[in-house]
């Protein structure tokens, strides 16, 4: 921001999200030019008297292209190096994602999403519009039919590994005698294997003493994760 803008800023003529506007649509273009488009919007305080945000931004940006064309078309070209997807969560339990593309893949895909969206709603699916357009765009993304659906064919899944941390308390401490040092304790329990309720198991006996659980499982413990 050139001088004059800090001044503007400073005076209380532009607010913080108001330079930023002025900022980002005239960083690309050389001193000289920056400092004339501050100059003419914010040397005179009546200048910006009742302008909007996007009446700012519309402003600067006409401002900018008057002083210097060619700057503005190579900006253009260069943005969509910026393309990208965003998420971030909303209210309960949902997620907004976002997507930076160039404009017309961005049309192009609100495009294919109403057709979709017509053709289901045309058939007499009972959800609204607005559902079957998010519905549609993770269907294609992910290829899966639903949020709730099972995993693609072909993907793997393994039993999770639970870690346990054992803290025994003074009240238990006191009534056996602890072969083990008084501090927290942690073991790997092992993934639960078919029959591992049947009789005989290890887990369908009485734990007894959280030591005696913990040395029960001692020799198996080549099988549990490092």
């Amino acid at each position: 921001m050139t001088s004059i803008g800090v001044a503007a800023l400073e005076s209380g003529l532009l607010s913080e999200w108001r330079a930023t506007i002025l900022v980002k649509e005239t960083a690309y273009l050389a001193i000289e030019d920056r400092t004339v488009i501050d100059a003419e919007l914010c040397a005179n305080p009546a200048t910006l008297h009742g302008v909007g945000d996007k009446a700012l931004e519309a402003r600067a940006k006409t401002l900018a292209y008057q002083r210097d064309p060619h700057a503005v078309v190579e900006r253009a070209a260069k943005a969509p190096k910026d393309r990208r997807v965003t998420s971030r969560p909303a209210p309960d339990c949902m997620a907004s994602v976002n997507a930076l593309l160039p404009v017309a893949q961005g049309v192009g895909i609100i495009a294919a999403l109403r057709q979709a969206a017509d053709f289901h709603h045309s058939s007499g699916d009972d959800r609204s519009r607005d559902q079957i357009m998010a519905d549609v765009l993770f269907e294609r993304v992910t290829g899966r039919a639903t949020a709730d659906g099972p995993p693609p064919s072909g993907s793997t899944s393994s039993c999770p590994t639970l870690r346990c941390q054992v803290t025994p308390t003074s009240r238990r401490t006191s009534r056996t005698t602890d072969p083990f040092p008084p501090r927290s304790r942690e073991r790997w329990c092992p993934p639960e294997t078919p029959g591992s309720n049947s009789a005989g198991s290890t887990q369908s006996r009485s734990p007894g003493p959280w030591w005696q659980w913990t040395r029960s499982h001692e020799s198996s413990r080549k099988h549990w994760p490092p």
